[in-house]
């Protein structure tokens, strides 16, 4: 039998971040999933893609991939280098991500509200 996954890694470190709900008007968190950079970008040994979600709504969003690391790193020194990370993007104007985030939202919602209404009203019509 042909295996549909002939190699599965489970390199993968993930941290979530509740960000302090008086710093936005939504509640945030930011996630960080590590790998191990297999094509090793930049020389550095680990990749690093950071994501966000707000509003409880659980969809993520993705701000951004670095890679970082000139060599392994134990558990310690890779969360310092993901805090680091976490806090550096919340730095760099996240407001305006958030506010993106929500209108993108916002959009959807009003689009499948759209939906659900002609396909109620089609119903109608076929009975």
């Amino acid at each position: 039998m042909v295996s549909v996954f002939p190699e599965i890694k489970n390199d993968y470190y993930v941290r979530s971040y509740k960000v302090n709900p008086a710093l936005f008007p939504v509640p945030v968190t930011l996630y960080l999933e590590c790998t191990v950079n297999q094509e090793r970008i930049n020389g550095h040994f680990y990749w690093l893609d950071i994501y966000f979600s707000a509003d409880n709504i659980g969809v993520r969003d993705y701000i951004v991939g670095v890679s970082f690391g000139e060599s392994e790193l134990d558990r310690e020194a890779m969360n310092a280098e993901m805090d680091t990370w976490a806090l550096n993007t919340l730095m760099d104007d996240f407001a305006s991500l958030i506010r993106a985030y929500m209108d993108k939202e916002d959009v959807w919602c009003e689009e499948l509200e759209r939906r659900w209404v002609a396909n109620q009203k089609d119903k109608k019509d076929d009975v």
